[in-house]
């Protein structure tokens, strides 16, 4: 009873009791301190007992255990309507469930991975339609979790479980933040941010993905290059549904852009972005910062397998006529315009017009093998590139 709480001589038992049964050393070594204390009142003490009763709950093993844990809180804690009317449908479930809570308690004994709790815990809630014994498997698998090697697809599955079944948001938040401390690459945190948007509080499911991407676009922005601002973009444009901030990203990674290849990706994500005329922008720019013909065949080769049109690709890839004066990458450029742009007659042009360079004789003869390759085959279609 109540009176008896107060007993220091009980607080002796209970801690004994928790130390034995529930093998809770911690919970245990407050009571004996509570005693040295001189608890004298219920006050004093309530909070630990009512630690003791909970635990007692969720450890549970048989129907008997359970009345005498709903029996000893409605006698000490009649006030506390939500912990007793959670105990009684507890105890509803499992007298006219008992015979399958024997069989998955047995179960539960078995488990020794973060992946059996989790898969047990699901039957549990599906089956039962016991939430508190779901939350109990739920939590032993996120326990186990936090031990064994990081795997983002284990904890998905139990975030995920938690979200549809449990529905604590709090919790969910916990194993987001969690699983985010212990990632190592963009890909995980795209996987996780995708992974929040399944959640069933779409408001929680936009500021969880919106706070990994911020914290990921932070990273990104200290980084020397471009890519991790380009997947940061990508992952907001295709989860978040963000465009404005996307092209937010796109504008930081332009400022940070060097290389023809940085225009050209970051051309590509214009393009993704809905922004033909920025995109073409972009590639120009990879163009004039190209250093040699197969450079601005491979950006014009990229620029094809987007679907950018033939007139988009065409002018970019002829700022090459001016970029490049070496008569070798001359030579180059103009039988990459009959290659790349499938325009046999516009190469054949090009070529008549730079013949004038090639004089020496062994440079003639590689300017004239040229030419009758172009006679040779038909390039009206370009050839596919492997990017």
């Amino acid at each position: 009873t109540a009176d008896d709480l107060s007993d220091p001589a009980n607080i002796l038992t209970v801690a004994g009791w928790a130390q034995d049964n529930l093998g809770d050393a911690d919970l245990a070594a407050s009571l004996y301190a509570k005693v040295e204390d001189g608890c004298k009142t219920l006050d004093d003490f309530s909070d630990l007992a009512n630690t003791a009763l909970t635990m007692a709950g969720d450890k549970m093993t048989s129907l008997n255990e359970m009345k005498a844990v709903a029996e000893a809180v409605a006698a000490n804690n009649p006030d506390n309507k939500e912990w007793n009317a959670r105990l009684a449908e507890k105890l509803e479930k499992r007298e006219v469930n008992q015979a399958l809570y024997d069989t998955y308690q047995k179960k539960e004994n078995q488990c020794t991975r973060s992946n059996h709790f989790l898969t047990l815990g699901t039957e549990v809630v599906e089956k039962l339609d016991d939430v508190f014994y779901g939350r109990k498997l739920f939590s032993a698998a996120e326990n186990l979790l936090e031990t064994e090697q990081f795997n983002l697809a284990n904890t998905g599955q139990l975030l995920i479980a938690v979200d549809k079944y449990i529905k604590d948001n709090d919790w969910v938040k916990e194993l987001i933040d969690a699983a985010a401390g212990r990632i190592t690459h963009f890909s995980e945190t795209n996987q996780l941010v995708k992974l929040s948007s399944q959640l069933n509080d779409k408001k929680l499911a936009a500021s969880q993905g919106k706070a990994l991407l911020e914290a990921a676009a932070e990273k990104a922005r200290a980084e020397d290059g471009i890519s991790g601002l380009i997947k940061v973009a990508q992952s907001v444009s295709s989860v978040l549904n963000d465009n404005a901030w996307a092209v937010e990203l796109l504008t930081t990674a332009i400022d940070k852009a060097q290389t023809a290849f940085d225009f050209s990706a970051l051309g590509k994500l214009a393009l993704d972005l809905g922004d033909n005329e920025k995109a073409q922008d972009l590639q120009k720019a990879a163009a004039n910062k190209a250093e040699t013909p197969a450079q601005l065949k491979a950006i014009a080769d990229r620029m094809r397998s987007w679907g950018m049109s033939s007139d988009e690709i065409t002018a970019v890839y002829n700022t090459g006529e001016s970029l490049f004066t070496d008569a070798g990458d001359k030579l180059e450029w103009a039988k990459n315009l009959a290659t790349t742009l499938g325009d046999n007659a516009l190469a054949r042009s090009a070529m008549e017009s730079i013949q004038p360079m090639f004089t020496e004789e062994n440079a003639k003869k590689v300017f004239d093998a040229t030419m009758a390759s172009l006679k040779r085959s038909d390039y009206t279609r370009p050839h596919r590139i492997n990017e």
